[in-house]
């Protein structure tokens, strides 16, 4: 077993527990950071592929989108005033550090917990009140920012096919509403254009009833009533 794995697992899910009891955002942050740390030290015990013990090829590959509705699908939908913010943390199953020999699934973890991270300076930059571009960089909204971006990155270079639509829907919904209130326009618009087109496809496809997607809808419906531009003369 590779308890550092377990460690970070840990880790990760008391600090979703304090995300859902609301603004112990510091100490939910200090456990992100500790299982990101366990995380990559995790990394550095792993054993050749033939040493691999034979319950590790018997886990389930967990998707992200499992984990999220295993975790908040009662209440993903709630909005926060005048915008949706997806505000959950994401629980990381116990049985997933059996499978951390597998590559996709390893990625999957750093996935959840670098947005997990990105999560909690995001709320904690709320509760403070940080709303200056010019500091955005080093505050908290900044550090969300690159959080989110990171995760994004591994997820759409090492799990595209996964289909975790949630979890895609979640970074670059929380991504606009950043933007949206750093007053950057263009970028807001740019990530909830994104959000609109896999809200579109789910549509076309049939797969709308099977995810709670009512505010990640609630933020795009601006752009389904936009005007069109004016045609040229």
């Amino acid at each position: 077993m590779n308890f550092p794995i377990q460690q970070a697992i840990a880790e990760n899910n008391e600090g979703v527990a304090l995300l859902e009891s609301g603004r112990e955002y510091p100490e939910a942050i200090s456990h992100f950071s500790n299982a990101l740390s366990l995380f990559k030290v995790s990394l550095t015990g792993l054993r050749p592929k033939n040493y691999l013990s034979a319950e590790a090829g018997q886990v389930s590959k967990t998707s992200i989108d499992e984990c999220i509705l295993g975790t908040c699908r009662t209440s993903i939908n709630s909005k926060d005033g005048s915008q949706f913010l997806f505000r959950h943390g994401i629980q990381i199953p116990t049985d997933m550090g059996l499978a951390f020999y597998n590559e996709r699934q390893r990625t999957t973890v750093s996935c959840m917990i670098i947005f997990n991270l990105a999560l909690a300076h995001h709320l904690l930059s709320m509760a403070e009140g940080h709303q200056s571009k010019d500091d955005s960089s080093s505050s908290n909204l900044g550090k969300a920012t690159k959080l989110y971006e990171l995760a994004f990155k591994l997820h759409r270079d090492d799990l595209q096919d996964n289909n975790n639509v949630l979890f895609v829907l979640a970074v670059v919904n929380n991504l606009g509403c950043i933007y949206r209130q750093l007053q950057d326009k263009g970028a807001a618009s740019e990530c909830f254009r994104h959000v609109l087109s896999i809200l579109m496809f789910l549509v076309d496809c049939g797969q709308v009833e099977l995810f709670p997607l009512d505010g990640f809808f609630f933020n795009t419906f601006y752009l389904i009533f936009e005007p069109s531009a004016a045609p040229a003369a």
